[in-house]
């Protein structure tokens, strides 16, 4: 008695794509018949095809298993791709941070050049301004010291000690006596 692809297929546990390939030109010609639209095959053929399912192997549980690991597959997958997504938006930050972070060194550099520019401009101030007091103080040496002026009829020297107590100046003491400046910003003369 014959039967269809499909009893086949279900008795087996297969698809009938499966019966379909397995089915030669040969296998065609000699075990099937042909009833309407209607492919028939005989039971020799039957039995053919059943052997080569068994010694194949494939079964409706391997069908199964083989979806189930289709299945976990997709799963891994999946958890992969939002793994992915995940370091995809990680490396963004990080990208994003390392741009800031490189904006806030530059401007730092930045910083630090003008405040090297303007330690630079006060200290060439700073020598302007002992050169213009080193140039003032040898004409203050010309002039005549009011402690020590001596006139006709006054005393000598230690006389006028005596008067006038005051220390004479030397260098040390008229280079700290000098007036101070705003822009030395706290430091202190050499």
């Amino acid at each position: 008695m014959s039967e269809s692809i499909k009893d086949i297929a279900d008795e087996i546990g297969v698809s009938k794509t499966a019966i379909r390939k397995r089915m030669t030109d040969e296998f065609r010609k000699t075990r099937t018949e042909k009833q309407g639209n209607k492919i028939l095959i005989t039971d020799e053929g039957v039995a053919e095809l059943k052997e080569q399912f068994k010694a194949s192997g494939i079964t409706e549980q391997d069908t199964a298993e083989d979806d189930d690991q289709v299945d976990l597959a997709r799963q891994e997958l999946g958890v992969l791709s939002e793994q992915l997504t995940s370091q995809s938006d990680q490396l963004k930050e990080k990208d994003r941070q390392i741009a800031e972070l490189h904006k806030l060194l530059d401007q730092s550099q930045q910083l630090q050049l003008d405040v090297q520019q303007r330690m630079k401009q006060l200290e060439t101030s700073k020598a302007e301004v002992k050169a213009i007091e080193t140039a003032e103080q040898p004409q203050a040496d010309n002039e005549a010291k009011p402690g020590k002026v001596k006139l006709e009829g006054q005393a000598d020297e230690a006389e006028t000690e005596k008067i006038n107590p005051l220390p004479p100046r030397s260098e040390d003491a008229t280079s700290t006596t000098t007036k101070r400046r705003w822009w030395p910003f706290g430091r202190q003369k050499k």
